[in-house]
């Protein structure tokens, strides 16, 4: 009877109807009907929350499409070299496999100071105390470094700076890896840098020329944080920011 009725329940749950089981009785009429509205609730919650999202998606993805158009359009127009309007279209496919379009520095604009600041933290403190310059100093300071920080993305064989640009800030490497290049081509690998590494540092002192070139190898995450941040936040903490200058002096 256990068996019968576990195979009577299925069956009215999941509306495949085969008749040999039928209620004969009011009240199993009555329970048929409650599994049958029971057994559609959940399929229509599924189903709206399928298609609510492919919707959300489609109109993310409408929106990044015409904003690409207007970017080709826009480099036809300037008659913009073949291969950069490529690269930069590798840029944008690269960006939307990533994250879908989304753009890091408004993602989390709207929450509150404190939860933005660990959920940067998160992303950067432990890479930037792994950089020797930072290793022994306090969280409280490394916390508001990495909300100055701003995260690019760089897809395979992107420069992430040239030989002979102006130094602007420190590189942490959250993902992927990048070759330290000694010409401006990037043919002369002098170093290879993996995840968790840092470089660049020596351009949050003062602002020189790079002098060598830094290419992703592969498909690349990397922190920014300017000199104009650094000095912004020592601003804040005065005494650290005179010790870290004097052992940077001595790197």
């Amino acid at each position: 009877m256990y068996r019968y009725a576990s195979y009577w329940v299925i069956q009215i749950y999941t509306t495949t109807g085969y008749g040999d089981i039928v209620a004969k009785s009011f009240g199993e009429m009555i329970m048929c009907i409650i599994i049958m509205i029971m057994s559609k609730m959940p399929v229509v919650f599924i189903m709206g929350h399928l298609t609510s999202t492919q919707t959300n998606k489609r109109v993310l993805q409408k929106a990044y499409e015409e904003k690409l158009e207007t970017i080709k359009t826009y480099m036809k127009q300037e008659r913009i070299p073949t291969k950069i309007q490529k690269r930069v279209m590798e840029f944008y496919s690269y960006r939307w496999n990533r994250t879908n379009g989304t753009d890091a520095e408004n993602l989390f604009k709207d929450i509150n100071t404190c939860l933005k600041t660990e959920i940067l933290s998160s992303i950067c403190e432990n890479t930037l105390k792994n950089d020797q310059l930072f290793i022994e100093y306090p969280s409280p300071f490394l916390r508001e470094l990495c909300t100055r920080m701003i995260i690019r993305c760089f897809p395979i064989g992107e420069f992430i700076y040239r030989k002979g640009d102006v130094g602007t800030g420190m590189y942490l490497l959250l993902i992927g890896d990048v070759k330290i290049c000694e010409d401006s081509r990037g043919s002369k690998i002098s170093q290879c840098l993996c995840a968790g590494t840092s470089f660049g540092h020596e351009f949050l002192m003062k602002r020189t020329l790079f002098k060598d070139t830094a290419i992703a190898e592969n498909y690349v995450d990397v922190a920014i944080l300017s000199k104009e941040s650094f000095e912004a936040v020592g601003l804040l903490y005065p005494s650290i920011m005179r010790k870290l200058l004097k052992e940077a002096s001595s790197l």
